[in-house]
């Protein structure tokens, strides 16, 4: 299964991901979401910092699309579709407060799941062997066509830990590369910790799993890159 993904993902027309975005986002907001209540200027001050960071990704920033959703029962949080659609709700950036870095940090990390296509790969392990061979031999039938345009299969799915770690050490990066802090997507895992109680090894967030773990890990590559040695090495 893990080398038919490979070519899945390889073979996928770029209208299917456009698709799913586009059928999930309708299907969360006639279930979910409401318009945005944020204020125009701190909208402004966030899809400013977005697009900073944007540029720095080799799609450029012209490959993704910051919206901002009032998220209802979802609560706070951000999520990036396949198409390069990100969304942010107002629970979110409410719970930041002040901390716009912070935010740019979390959607410095969903540039990094767009990235890494680990939307598109969640779903074809889910479709399993049958559905890869149908779905690369361009047999797709209309099961399989309704999870993938749709959009009610991205909603079930949660990244694996070896994806959720691959988008934190790109938040790290690209949060470096446009000159902000590299660690500020650490101080959304403080946050949980602190307004949502997640102080054990799996987040309450089935999305973002392990979060102690998780900070240690995004401080320690950050001083990587920086060149830093480790203090608790000396």
């Amino acid at each position: 299964v893990p080398a038919l993904v490979e070519v899945a993902i390889l073979t996928t027309p770029p209208i299917v991901p456009q698709l799913m975005a586009q059928g999930t986002l309708e299907a969360l907001d006639q279930t979910t979401f409401s318009p945005t209540k944020l204020a125009e200027a701190k909208r402004k001050e966030i899809a400013d910092g977005f697009a900073r960071i944007a540029a720095q990704s080799p799609r450029g920033a012209g490959a993704y699309n910051l919206i901002f959703r009032d998220g209802g029962l979802i609560g706070p949080n951000a999520f990036a579709l396949p198409d390069g659609t990100l969304v942010v709700t107002d629970q979110l950036v409410e719970m930041a407060g002040a901390d716009t870095e912070m935010i740019v940090g979390v959607l410095a990390h969903e540039i990094g799941h767009v990235e890494h296509e680990h939307s598109l790969r969640q779903l074809y392990r889910a479709a399993g062997m049958t559905g890869l061979i149908m779905l690369i031999a361009g047999d797709v039938g209309s099961a399989v066509e309704d999870v993938l345009v749709q959009g009610g299969g991205l909603l079930a799915l949660s990244y694996s830990r070896s994806a959720e770690s691959e988008a934190d050490r790109r938040s790290v990066e690209l949060m470096a590369k446009a000159g902000y802090d590299p660690t500020a997507i650490a101080r959304f895992f403080t946050l949980l910790e602190e307004k949502l109680g997640d102080k054990s090894d799996t987040n309450i967030l089935s999305t973002h799993p392990g979060t102690p773990q998780r900070k240690k890990e995004i401080t320690d590559y950050a001083r990587i890159i920086s060149g830093q040695s480790d203090p608790d090495l000396q």
